[in-house]
């Protein structure tokens, strides 16, 4: 029993101060403890969301530029296709995407790490390969080649919000609004891209073929799909009595109402 107390026994051999100090001193270590991992933890989800925040300027002006390449590959469709009166539209929108690469370049161009690094290399080789396909006169091939390009954004932009924590948000609302634009819209804004350009080309020549009607079939099928998706995704991450449901909720019914008229 004695050698149980003996610890205890020996802070009658101190002054009150020593035994006041000590005591507080046992008394304030385990707060400080938990201060410190408190702090710990609040500095890592800091630096989650600022690497968050750069994320999302890498993917906003890639967006645009999916968005102005679609818009490139149906004007070049139509123009490649005997409609003469489009060689104006397609220099703006060539125009319009080589603005959005050296947005893009800009952005990039703030940060000085390996994940830049790989954007300008990026960027280089879409330049190149936009401004090779603008020399390919077959329909087909030139549409094929801006496919290669659509592909090649989509891509980028799933590889940069997973490596930029875009696709690793704790929030389940953010992480499933976030997963909507970052792979689902970009796959329908595509398939909604070639139907059109394809609709286009084939309207003009005033005439299809099987394998056209069967191509336009196919993306029929991939654009109810798309959609299928991302309503299920919108209605299990945003609750339709959250402040973020009740906002986006008018916004999202009109976009597929929308996407489902086209």
């Amino acid at each position: 029993m004695n050698a149980i107390f003996k610890p205890v026994f020996f802070l009658g051999n101190f002054s009150f101060k020593v035994k006041f100090g000590l005591i507080l001193f046992l008394f304030l270590l385990p707060i400080t403890i938990q201060t410190f991992m408190l702090n710990k933890e609040l500095l890592s989800q800091i630096r989650f969301t600022q690497v968050e925040q750069i994320g999302i300027q890498y993917i906003v002006p890639l967006r645009a530029l999916l968005q102005h390449t679609a818009q490139h590959r149906g004007v070049s469709a139509v123009l490649l296709n005997g409609n003469s009166s489009f060689q104006a539209k397609q220099a703006d929108m060539s125009e319009n995407v080589l603005q959005d690469i050296d947005h893009i370049g800009k952005e990039v161009a703030q940060y000085d790490d390996a994940i830049a690094a790989n954007m300008q290399t990026w960027l280089r080789q879409y330049k190149d390969n936009f401004f090779a396909l603008q020399s390919i006169s077959n329909p087909e091939e030139n549409f094929s080649a801006h496919n290669k390009l659509m592909e090649s954004i989509i891509a980028a932009m799933h590889l940069y919000a997973q490596e930029l924590n875009l696709l690793q948000d704790p929030e389940i609302e953010s992480s499933m609004l976030i997963d909507t634009v970052v792979n689902r819209l970009p796959v329908l804004l595509d398939s909604m891209g070639q139907l059109r350009g394809k609709g286009a080309g084939i309207a003009n020549q005033k005439k299809i073929t099987d394998k056209q009607r069967l191509q336009l079939n196919v993306l029929m099928e991939r654009i109810n799909v798309s959609l299928k998706d991302i309503t299920n995704n919108l209605k299990m991450g945003i609750s339709s009595d959250s402040v973020l449901g009740k906002t986006l909720a008018v916004s999202i019914q009109n976009s597929l109402r929308a996407s489902e008229e086209f």
